[in-house]
């Protein structure tokens, strides 16, 4: 089942993965001009990238 979450990664400055958002197909602002994008920390207070990374190593 596909539904519709596109991930877009956020880089450091030395290239290191530093945090995500994320976004819902067919969210749109501006009258369905551009997506609305979520930054992970503001989804939920376990979301953040540190708490996901920790999550998918153990």
């Amino acid at each position: 089942m596909n539904a519709g979450l596109c991930v877009r990664e956020r880089h450091g400055d030395d290239g290191a993965l530093v945090g995500y958002a994320a976004e819902l197909a067919g969210d749109r602002a501006d009258r369905g001009s551009r997506p609305v994008w979520f930054p992970g920390s503001t989804l939920a207070y376990d979301l953040p990238l540190p708490h996901v990374e920790l999550t998918l190593a153990a």
